[in-house]
C-alpha cells in the first residue's frame, strides 16, 4: 500500500479481525484502550490495516465519545501530541507520519470534535491572534476517560439569565486567553441564543439589535456581560480590543463611539462616561435605559435604595372602606393604574398630542383615608411609592431649595424611565405648597416659594409617570394646581355603613350591633377608629383580658378632645 493511500478507503469496509482467543476477555478501560491505540497508531499512516486490528479498542472509547473511528483516533492523536500545549495539522501529520494534504483531508472530521466540544481550537502563537490554529482536548472528556464514564458535552440551554451570562463569561474567557478563535467563538455565541430563545434577555436582545451591524451587536453584548460580571460602568478600547478579529476594526469602533457616529450612541445604547460630570469621549458605558431594556433583572438602579422610595411588595394589605361616590372615583382610577391600561392610557394621549403623566389629588379631613389609598393602589397595581414628605423637605428651603425640589423631580423622572411599572409620586400633606401663590412678593421667603410652586407646576406638566397629592386643605388651592389634577377625589367623613364596617374589620369579635352603635354614636372618621382599636390591644395586653364593650365605649368618649371651659367636643365626635 502506497503512502497517504488513507485518502482512498472508506473506514466501514474495513475488515474486523477476528480475536484470536475464544475466551471472554475483561474489557479494557479506556485510558488502556487509548494507549495500545496511540502506540499502533504511531507511524501508521492511517491504514486501512491499522484500522481493522485496533476498531474493537477504537469502537470502545468511540461508544464512549460519540465518535466515528477517524474521530475517535484523532481525538487521542490530539490528546497525545497537545499534552503540554496544542497540536495542530503539522503535528498530527507528524505523527501518523502522512501528508500535510493527507491530513487536511480530514478537516471534516476536526470541524466535527469542534462541533461536539471534544476538543478546542487556540493560537500556536499567543502573540499572533491571526496565526494557524492548533487544538486542544476539553478536560470534560480528559475527566471521561480518567472514569472510564461517557463523555456528556456541555449543554448550552440555560434555566435562566444567570446561566446564560455564565456560559456567555466562559465563551469570552476562552476567546480572551487565545482558546478560542474568532470563528469558533462566533458559532459558539450562535449557537447559545439559539438554544435559550426562551430567555427574556434573548429576546429583548435580538429585537433591540436587528437593525444594528454585528460589531455593533458584538459589543453591546460585551457591555451587557461586564456589567453584569462586575458592575463595570466604565469600559475603555483596550477592554474590548480582543473581540475583534482585526485591530483596525476595533480602532474604527472606538472612533465611531467618540465622535458619536456610532448608532449605539444614537440609539442611547452606550453612553460616554462622566468624570464629575464631564464626559469622558475616551471612555463608555451600558446606558440606563440599556440595562433596564435588556436586563431588568440585574440592573437595580442605584442599587434600589432611595430616602424616598417604598417598594410595593413592602406594603401590607389592608381593606379599607369608602362612601359610594369615593368608592366610584377610586375604582375608576385604580383601572387606569393597572399596568396594561396605563400603557394603553399614555400611547392613546400621545397620539392625540396630550400631555401623558396622571395627576390626582386626594382631600379631606385627617384620617380619612387620602395616604392609605394611595399605599393600597401601589400595592394592588404592582408600582413602587416615590414618596415625598413636603413638611421635610421644606426644612431643606434655604438657599438651595429650589434645587432640592428639581433635584427629586429629576431622580422620579429617573426612576421613570428605569422602572417597568412607573413608580407613583406621592406628595404627602401638600397643604402648603398647593395654597394660592402670591402676587407681588416682595420677600424673599415669598419670592422663594413662588418660585417652588413654579417648578413643581412645570414638573407636573411635563411629568410622564403617576403623581397623587394629599391635602387636608383644598379651599385655598391654586388655580393653576386645580387645572393640573386630572382627578380631584375628596375624602368625607365615613358615612354610617362604611364606619360601621370599618368597626367591624378592626374589632371582628364585636357584633354588628355594637358596631352599629359606635357608628351611631361617634362620628368618627377611619385614623380615630384605628386609635382606638389600637388602644384597647394595649390595654388588653396589659390588663391581660379582653376588654368589654362598656371600656370600648369609654375608649370612644376619652378619644374626643374637649375644649377648655365649655366641654364641648373637638373634631367630629358628637
Amino acid at each position: 500500500m502506497k503512502k497517504d493511500d488513507s485518502l482512498l478507503f472508506d473506514l466501514s469496509e474495513i475488515p474486523i479481525q477476528p480475536e484470536k482467543s475464544k475466551k471472554k476477555k475483561k474489557q479494557l478501560s479506556m485510558l488502556s484502550a487509548a494507549d495500545i491505540i496511540l502506540k499502533k497508531a504511531h507511524n501508521s499512516e492511517l491504514s486501512r490495516e491499522f484500522f481493522s486490528q485496533e476498531i474493537h479498542n477504537i469502537r470502545l472509547i468511540g461508544d464512549h465519545m460519540h465518535t466515528d473511528p477517524m474521530e475517535t483516533v484523532l481525538l487521542l492523536a490530539i490528546l497525545e501530541i497537545g499534552n503540554n500545549g496544542n497540536a495542530d495539522f503539522n503535528d498530527l501529520s507528524r505523527f501518523f507520519s502522512i501528508s500535510n494534504v493527507n491530513m487536511l483531508s480530514h478537516h471534516t472530521e476536526i470541524d466535527s470534535l469542534l462541533k461536539k466540544k471534544l476538543i478546542h481550537r487556540c493560537y500556536n502563537n499567543s502573540f499572533d491572534r491571526h496565526g494557524s490554529a492548533g487544538y486542544f482536548v476539553s478536560k470534560a472528556v480528559v475527566d471521561a476517560m480518567k472514569n472510564n464514564t461517557e463523555y456528556v458535552a456541555p449543554n448550552s440551554h440555560c434555566e435562566t439569565w444567570e446561566d446564560f451570562f455564565c456560559n456567555l463569561d466562559e465563551l469570552y474567557g476562552l476567546l480572551d486567553e487565545d482558546d478560542s478563535t474568532h470563528e469558533d467563538h462566533e458559532r459558539e455565541i450562535a449557537t447559545l441564543f439559539e438554544e435559550n430563545q426562551h430567555l427574556r434577555f434573548v429576546k429583548d436582545f435580538q429585537k433591540v439589535t436587528k437593525d444594528l451591524n454585528d460589531n455593533d451587536k458584538a459589543l453591546l453584548l460585551l457591555f451587557c456581560m461586564l456589567y453584569i460580571k462586575s458592575e463595570d460602568n466604565e469600559v475603555c478600547p483596550q477592554q474590548w480590543n480582543f473581540i475583534f478579529k482585526h485591530r483596525m476594526q476595533s480602532r474604527r469602533i472606538a472612533n465611531a463611539l467618540s465622535d458619536g457616529s456610532s448608532a449605539l450612541i444614537k440609539r442611547n445604547l452606550i453612553e460616554f462616561a462622566n468624570n464629575e460630570g464631564r464626559a469622558m469621549r475616551n471612555t463608555f458605558r451600558l446606558s440606563n435605559s440599556a440595562k433596564m431594556e435588556l436586563i431588568p433583572e440585574a440592573y437595580k438602579p442605584n442599587n434600589m435604595k432611595s430616602k424616598y422610595l417604598r417598594i410595593s411588595s413592602d406594603i401590607p394589605e389592608k381593606e379599607l372602606f369608602y362612601n359610594k361616590e369615593e368608592q366610584r372615583q377610586i375604582d375608576e382610577l385604580a383601572k387606569i393604574l393597572e399596568p396594561e391600561k396605563f400603557k394603553k392610557v399614555q400611547q392613546k394621549l400621545t397620539a392625540k398630542g396630550l400631555r401623558t403623566g396622571i395627576c390626582c389629588l386626594l382631600h379631606g379631613g385627617p384620617g380619612t383615608g387620602k395616604t392609605e389609598t394611595t399605599y393600597q393602589l401601589a400595592r394592588a397595581t404592582g408600582r413602587d411609592i416615590f414618596q415625598v414628605d413636603m413638611t421635610q423637605l421644606r426644612s431643606k428651603w434655604v438657599g438651595d431649595s429650589e434645587k432640592e425640589v428639581q433635584a427629586m423631580f429629576n431622580e422620579y423622572a429617573k426612576r421613570v424611565r428605569q422602572s417597568e411599572k412607573a413608580p407613583i409620586l406621592l406628595i404627602n400633606e401638600a397643604d402648603g405648597i398647593l395654597t394660592t401663590r402670591m402676587r407681588g412678593a416682595e420677600r424673599s421667603v415669598d419670592k422663594m416659594e413662588n418660585a417652588i410652586q413654579n417648578i413643581i407646576l412645570q414638573n407636573m406638566e411635563d411629568l410622564e409617570g403617576i403623581l397623587i397629592a394629599t391635602t387636608n386643605l383644598a379651599d385655598n388651592l391654586d388655580p393653576a394646581f386645580e387645572r393640573r389634577f386630572l382627578f380631584k377625589i375628596h375624602f368625607d367623613k365615613p358615612c354610617f355603613e362604611a364606619k360601621k364596617s370599618i368597626w367591624k374589620s378592626m374589632l371582628p369579635e364585636i357584633s354588628d350591633n355594637e358596631a352599629a352603635r359606635l357608628a351611631s354614636e361617634f362620628d368618627f372618621s377611619g385614623g380615630q377608629i384605628e386609635n382606638i382599636c389600637r388602644k384597647k390591644s394595649i390595654n388588653d395586653l396589659l390588663a391581660d383580658n379582653d376588654t368589654d364593650f362598656n371600656q370600648l365605649h369609654q375608649y370612644c368618649k376619652d378619644e374626643l378632645i374637649k375644649k377648655d371651659g365649655n366641654g364641648k367636643p373637638i373634631g367630629f365626635g358628637k
